[in-house]
This record gives C-alpha cells, sequence and structure tokens, in this order.
C-alpha cells in the first residue's frame, strides 16, 4: 500500500513538473511576440524608392542555390569596420510581385529586445558582439535580388541604410 502511495506521489509530481516546463518553453506565461514593429519595417523596406548597392560600413554578400525547385538564398553581413550596436536586419525578395502583411521574411533584432551587434573581427567582443550575420530564406518562388533594411547604432547616432542586392549563383 506504501508503494502504491509512492507512486502515486511521483507520478503526480512528474506531471506537474513536466506540465510547468512545458507551458513555460512554449509561451503560455511568456508575453507573446509583437509584429507590430516588424510590419512597420516591412512595409518602410517596400515602399522604398532609392536603395544603395552596399552599406556603409560593412559588406553584404547574397548567395543563391536552386534545390528541389525551392530557391535558398543565403544573406551573409560582416566585415564591419565600425562597431554597429543594436543592430535591426530584415531581407525581402525584391522578386515577389505581392508581398502580404502575413509574409513572414528573415530578420534579427525586429522581434525581441535582445541587443545584436556586429563589430571588427580585430575588436574585443563581448557576448552580445559578431563579427557577422547570416540570414536564410527558402522560397518555391524564383528569387533574383533582395531587398535589405539595415539600421544600428554608431557613436550615438541611429542610421538606417537600405540596400538592394542582386543573389550571386
Amino acid at each position: 500500500m506504501k508503494k502504491n502511495v509512492w507512486i502515486s506521489i511521483v507520478m503526480l509530481l512528474v506531471v506537474v513538473i513536466s506540465g510547468y516546463f512545458i507551458f513555460t518553453k512554449i509561451g503560455v506565461n511568456n508575453q507573446q511576440v509583437d509584429y507590430t514593429f516588424y510590419n512597420e519595417t516591412k512595409t518602410k523596406l517596400i515602399s522604398q524608392n532609392t536603395y544603395s548597392d552596399d552599406f556603409l560600413y560593412c559588406d553584404v554578400e547574397v548567395l543563391l542555390k536552386v534545390v528541389d525547385s525551392k530557391y535558398e538564398v543565403s544573406v551573409i553581413i560582416g566585415n564591419a569596420t565600425e562597431k554597429m550596436e543594436d543592430i535591426d536586419i530584415l531581407v525581402i525578395s525584391a522578386s515577389l510581385s505581392a508581398i502580404s502583411s502575413d509574409d513572414i521574411f528573415p530578420s534579427i533584432g525586429l522581434l525581441n529586445d535582445n541587443s545584436y551587434n556586429l563589430v571588427p573581427s580585430s575588436y574585443e567582443k563581448d557576448i552580445n558582439d559578431k563579427t557577422s550575420y547570416i540570414l536564410n530564406y527558402v522560397s518555391e518562388d524564383s528569387i533574383s535580388e533582395v531587398m535589405i533594411y539595415f539600421s544600428y547604432n554608431m557613436n550615438d547616432t541611429r542610421y538606417i541604410e537600405y540596400v538592394k542586392k542582386a543573389a550571386k549563383i
């Protein structure tokens, strides 16, 4: 009888602890993601009339690979010449004829409060400092060019850059 009571108590504890971890990991106790800033940024990027070919203080490379009739795009941002703090990046295919408000594209820094920094390779790095970022995107639609929103702080000034870059095969 005592054995059955202990087994019941242990099973109850396992269920309670498992439930706690499941609910905290899937977001029941966490705040929902606010897509407002993401959608505003997407609208700004799409509606731009003027785009640069490259960023001012770092390099960008867009690589394209076709696998099983799907287009895999990798956008590599790195080789910074200056420290750029609190970066926000959004990549959208410039080849799409229409972009819905429900479409989600690769981004960094737009959907959370985390701080991301891009620094030169010679720079002494902190935990949030990276020398490069890679954003990947897979589409069934043909992609030949991407639009990139890149925002960052440098020397107490906020910079926003819009770049349109052709993909290399």
